[in-house]
């Protein structure tokens, strides 16, 4: 009996090499498989070069139809292949289990006996149905149920020193898991950011929408940011309950300080992962068009303004940074801080470069969303191995292109002189909110002064907790005089 599926010869061709090479191993079932599979292979070239009609003798193509047979070949390859290939690892495997105790091991050398009062026979004395023909309540019969049961083979006494031993002994300490475990751990509550080395970054057009960052080679969105009310940016992904951007990822608020430029990034459950500190340097005289100060240049000289930023942990650690970016550059690089920042290695420093696409543009000129303006920026196809949590905002290549988005959308407000205002209401807000507040305690503790002052409140307030003082607290027993001691003659 042939199914009516119709497979192109070159179809069937690619299936069996499959079958026949990928599941070869060094066993003796591999080696089967394999071999089977060549003769199947063998079969359906033989089929090809010959007419349509040609029959394989292990199952295949049968004038040009893929029979039943050939599909049970397929099973039992598959199943063969499974029972020689080992199970992958992962981190949701189990915690390997402590080993036992020095004593605790002595107590546990036991051997297997055959138990007479197994777990069905008790089931079997206890249930009264099974002298009832009506209804048979079906057990577990003694074939079903291990019969083996462990025995102790130590004397009395050893077994007796050992637990004694094993109570007054230093417990083993557990195994405490790695912290690479418990990051992933900690980070698998927040959506993950599924990106392949390369991502655009586009801006939130004047017509609307929110900015994104896309796959350059699919188009498909990966998440979505904007402005928020904090002087930074906010970063979310879609949701098909909810709609597009409505789950968020996390946020990069601006910090109120006095002596720096200074941002905290925050994950979806509102805790901190890194600090971003924005450093600006102001040259006093350089060339328009150029980007550094090693060459000299004959064009016009004028104040130049150059970004950059450093990803800091909760400890003040740098982690990584940014190049010197000056407006309108158009290339930003990411570098990670190894043990050595004085002698970093390139290959393993670099996290990704960040390019201008869509042409010569600056400022809020890309929400335009015409002509592919955007920030493309290209991973390190070589991951370095202080990378942890990949795929959340702990990833420092998550967290650079957080600081590229941050770096895009700060840029949008940059003034003539050079420096970027966007945030000052944020912090000037705040700033007014804190000294209005202080302001108000300070004339409630007044009001609280003169109340007291006018209505005599000292006085009432005074015999109020005297009398409270008698109420509650205990009473001073009096003074007793002892007798005098009359001499006994």
């Amino acid at each position: 009996m042939t199914s009516s599926l119709q497979l192109r010869p070159q179809a069937a061709l690619l299936t069996a090499t499959i079958l026949g090479s990928a599941f070869v191993s060094s066993s003796a079932t591999g080696r089967s498989i394999g071999l089977l599979g060549q003769e199947v292979l063998a079969g359906i070239e033989a089929g090809h070069k010959g007419n349509t009609t040609t029959t394989t003798t292990a199952g295949g193509l049968v004038d040009g139809q893929i029979t039943q047979v050939y599909w049970e070949y397929v099973d039992n390859v598959l199943a063969g292949a499974a029972l020689v290939t080992p199970k992958p690892s992962s981190v949701n495997d189990p915690a390997p289990t402590d080993p036992p105790e020095p004593y605790e091991r002595i107590l546990g050398v036991s051997k297997t006996v055959n138990a007479v009062d197994t777990a069905a026979q008790a089931a079997e004395l206890d249930n009264y149905q099974l002298a009832t023909p009506q209804p048979p309540i079906p057990l577990l019969s003694s074939a079903q149920e291990d019969s083996a049961s462990k025995m102790s083979v130590l004397p009395y006494q050893m077994a007796l020193g050992a637990w004694i031993l094993h109570g007054i002994s230093q417990p083993v300490a557990p195994a405490l898991p790695s912290q690479a475990f418990v990051d992933e751990t900690f980070s698998a509550q927040c959506p993950m950011i599924m990106a392949t080395n390369n991502i655009s970054i586009t801006p939130p057009c004047d017509s609307g929408g929110l900015g994104a960052w896309t796959d350059p080679s699919t188009g498909r969105t990966i998440m979505r940011w904007n402005s928020n009310s904090d002087g930074g940016v906010k970063f979310s992904v879609d949701s098909a309950i909810t709609g597009p951007g409505s789950v968020l990822v996390g946020n990069v608020n601006e910090k109120l300080t006095w002596t720096s430029n200074s941002f905290d990034l925050y994950n979806c459950l509102g805790v901190k992962l890194y600090t971003i500190e924005e450093t600006i340097t102001k040259v006093a005289s350089m060339a328009t068009s150029a980007q550094s100060t090693m060459k000299d240049s004959q064009d016009k000289k004028t104040a130049a303004v150059f970004y950059q930023y450093f990803i800091k942990s909760i400890n003040g650690t740098v982690k990584a940074k940014s190049t010197q970016y000056r407006i309108p550059e158009k290339t930003v690089n990411f570098t990670v801080m190894g043990s050595d920042p004085l002698h970093p290695s390139i290959d393993n420093a670099m996290i990704a470069v960040a390019k201008k696409t869509g042409g010569t543009w600056s400022g809020n000129e890309w929400r335009t969303c015409s002509g592919n303006k955007a920030w493309k920026m290209e991973f390190n196809p070589k991951k370095i191995s202080s990378l942890v949590s990949v795929s959340t905002l702990e990833d420092l290549q998550v967290a650079s292109a957080a600081v590229m988005t941050l770096l895009a959308y700060r840029e949008e407000h940059v003034a003539t002189d050079g420096f970027q205002h966007t945030g000052q209401a944020s912090l000037y807000g705040s700033l007014f909110k804190a000294v209005a507040l202080v302001l108000l305690l300070l004339m409630l503790l007044g009001l609280a002064v003169g109340a007291f002052r006018t209505l005599q409140l000292e006085k009432r307030l005074k015999k109020f907790f005297f009398r409270l003082e008698a109420v509650i607290l205990p009473k001073r027993p009096h003074a007793v005089r002892d007798p005098p001691l009359q001499a006994a003659w």
